[in-house]
């Protein structure tokens, strides 16, 4: 009796089962109706799939947003590149959820130079100063090669060092965005997860905001 009148008059969120197993979000509402006779009590159930993806959406841009004026404070004080790469590629990768996350600079010679490095969870990242090849179809090397965002949802497979070196750390797929200086291709940010399919689809979109940060810091360095 406590439970029922507790919920009277307060909806509340439940998980709900479909036909397939899979769980949804619903709503219920109970109501006492003010009859005479017996107690009665009245229920409504509501979908709130929608609701909730919504909401979730809102805190994502949220998120983003708030990253992005960190990361935009940062670059208008004039701090060094470092101190930038540092900064975005920490707010990438936590914004992504990722395990760990770099900022590269690209070399003439198509290798690949880490200048900012972050990790979590214990996950070792690849440290600042580290040479890359890029001999592997990583998100760094696709992003060199198309100068657009990409995503690799899985280094499985993949031959080259690149490749070798990630699956040693315990990474399994990547998103990344190219840096761009003066027109150029300069470098890339990428976030890397120790999941295959790890990143929601536009993840790599989201760091490209974060790549121009970084292109406006060098810019002005």
């Amino acid at each position: 009796a406590g439970g029922e009148s507790s919920m009277v008059g307060h909806p509340v969120e439940l998980p709900a089962m479909r036909k397939d197993g899979s769980e949804f979000p619903v709503e219920i509402a109970i109501t006492r109706p003010l009859l005479p006779g017996p107690v009665q009590f009245t229920g409504f159930l509501r979908d709130v799939t929608d609701r909730k993806r919504a909401e979730e959406e809102l805190r994502s841009l949220a998120a983003e947003q708030a990253a992005l004026r960190r990361v935009a404070t940062v670059v208008a004080s004039e701090a060094e590149p470092e101190r930038v790469f540092a900064v975005v590629t920490e707010e990438v990768g936590r914004l992504l959820g990722a395990k760990t996350a770099n900022t590269l600079r690209f070399e003439p010679d198509g290798s690949g130079v880490v200048t900012g490095a972050w990790s979590t969870g214990g996950v070792r990242a690849v440290p600042v100063g580290t040479h890359s090849p890029l001999d592997s179809p990583t998100a760094a090397t696709q992003v060199r090669r198309t100068g657009q965002p990409v995503r690799v949802d899985s280094f499985e497979g993949m031959t080259g060092r690149t490749a070798e070196l990630l699956r040693g750390i315990g990474l399994r797929g990547g998103v990344g965005a190219p840096i761009r200086v003066a027109g150029g291709l300069w470098g890339a940010v990428v976030a890397s997860s120790t999941k295959e399919n790890a990143f929601p689809p536009g993840a790599e979109q989201r760091i490209a905001n974060f790549a121009e940060l970084v292109a406006l810091a060098l810019a002005n360095a």
